[in-house]
């Protein structure tokens, strides 16, 4: 019964602000590619659980690793982007040293917008609700997403399903994309209630 007391007197003191729930980790590079280093998973992206995609986010990494290796040593005559300048038939003859400082660059430009956007989404919390309460409390994020539901339904799916769904859901879609959704969102609700007469 006293730690029960004792937590509903921190609950309801008014300096009881609620946190973003954790460590979010930006980087400003996911490795140092000219030392052919990469980060993947949380060493370049981490962040709390609020949405459940930690390890999706760390395997979709690895994933775009992959991606970049096969885009430097594969065997299509495809340049890399990280490889400007360098023609495909030269890239053997480079050290091993040296095709992975262009891997690490071509994993660099695959996944950097992505990896922030996931970190940008975790900190704001759940449909942008790291600050409950104000101006995106939980009122706000549950007519975000009905409108944008309904938008969804009554436009036959040209409006997306919101973006919270689209990703919990496992459609295949960046989430750097899904983060400007998300804003966008956030700026439709907002023009909506401000057009509704008072």
């Amino acid at each position: 019964d006293e730690a029960r007391l004792e937590l509903a007197t921190q609950l309801a003191a008014e300096d009881n602000v609620p946190t973003n729930g954790g460590l979010c980790v930006w980087t400003p590079a996911l490795g140092a590619p000219k030392k052919g280093v990469v980060l993947v998973g949380d060493s370049g992206h981490g962040m709390w659980p609020s949405l459940g995609q930690g390890c999706n986010a760390a395997l979709e990494s690895v994933s775009v690793l992959a991606d970049a290796v096969e885009a430097v040593c594969g065997t299509d005559h495809v340049i890399p982007s990280a490889g400007a300048g360098v023609r495909k038939e030269d890239i053997w003859e480079m050290t091993s040293g040296e095709r992975s400082c262009l891997v690490a660059e071509e994993y660099q430009g695959l996944r950097y917008d992505d990896a922030k956007a996931i970190v940008d989404l975790t900190f704001n919390g759940i449909g942008g609700r790291r600050v409950r309460g104000q101006q995106n409390g939980t009122v706000m994020f549950l007519f975000k997403l009905s409108l944008m539901t309904i938008l969804n339904k009554v436009t036959l799916s040209i409006v997306p399903k919101p973006f919270l769904l689209r990703m919990q859901l496992g459609d295949d879609v960046p989430y750097s994309t899904l983060l400007w959704q998300g804003k966008c969102e956030t700026m439709l609700a907002y023009f909506v209630l401000l057009a509704i007469p008072a």
